[in-house]
């Protein structure tokens, strides 16, 4: 979403800071397994060293971004992600990684993330995961091109998307309604009324399943403008 962010951070005179790592999301405490039984330990690591220098250099303002349902619900069972084996999640309180009791985790997890930040002072922002796709979207894209299938309308149904989301998004709601985060909603932006968007004008707004392409990201430049001006 970088692109995006970047364009409405430059039309509201902002600068900011980019903390990223793969498979990583930004929460603090939260332990991650992967299917060969390796615990990622460089995000539990990553997370640690983020919080510090978002103390150290007196960051006003975070915005959160992850493929939430993915840690909160685990790998969708619709297209390529129905092959992936599951992800396994712990933390101090629950030190046996699981692949099943993740909700109280996520909870945990986020609940700590953002009293942390709240306690720096720091205005939380976190963004709506956008809508996930069970192709690859430039591949399908191509492929329809060749053999002459349109799927400009083949994008994923609204209300799958929203049944997916829905136990993540009433956690984000209920930060929000409390006054500890603002929710940065993308669905609206990349959703028609029954089915979300895999490409505008032929141009596809994905670059692959889950991460949105440069022009997805910037079709998302208002909703990021509106957040940062809106404090």
């Amino acid at each position: 979403m970088i692109a995006g962010l970047a364009k409405a951070a430059e039309g509201t005179n902002r600068r900011g800071l980019h903390l990223g790592f793969a498979s990583c999301p930004p929460l603090i405490g939260l332990r991650i397994q992967r299917t060969d039984s390796s615990e990622i330990k460089e995000c539990g690591t990553f997370n640690e060293a983020a919080a510090e220098l978002i103390a150290a250099k007196g960051i006003k303002t975070v915005i959160l971004v992850a493929r939430w349902p993915l840690y909160a619900e685990n790998w969708s069972r619709v297209g390529a992600d129905a092959r992936n084996k599951p992800l396994h999640l712990a933390d101090a309180e629950s030190p046996i990684p699981s692949a099943t009791v993740l909700h109280p985790l996520f909870e945990r997890a986020l609940q700590r993330t953002v009293a942390y930040l709240g306690s720096l002072g720091v205005r939380v922002l976190i963004v709506e995961a956008v809508p996930e796709n069970s192709v690859n979207v430039p591949n399908a894209l191509a492929l329809g091109q060749v053999i002459g299938r349109d799927i400009s309308a083949s994008g994923p149904v609204r209300a799958e998307v929203k049944a997916r989301h829905t136990w993540v998004m009433a956690q984000f709601d209920a930060l929000e309604a409390s006054g500890a985060a603002t929710l940065v909603r993308t669905h609206d932006v990349l959703c028609g009324p029954s089915r979300c968007h895999q490409m505008l004008d032929g141009v596809p707004l994905y670059r692959d399943m889950d991460h949105p392409s440069i022009p997805g990201a910037l079709l998302l430049e208002p909703i990021f403008r509106a957040a940062l001006t809106s404090e």
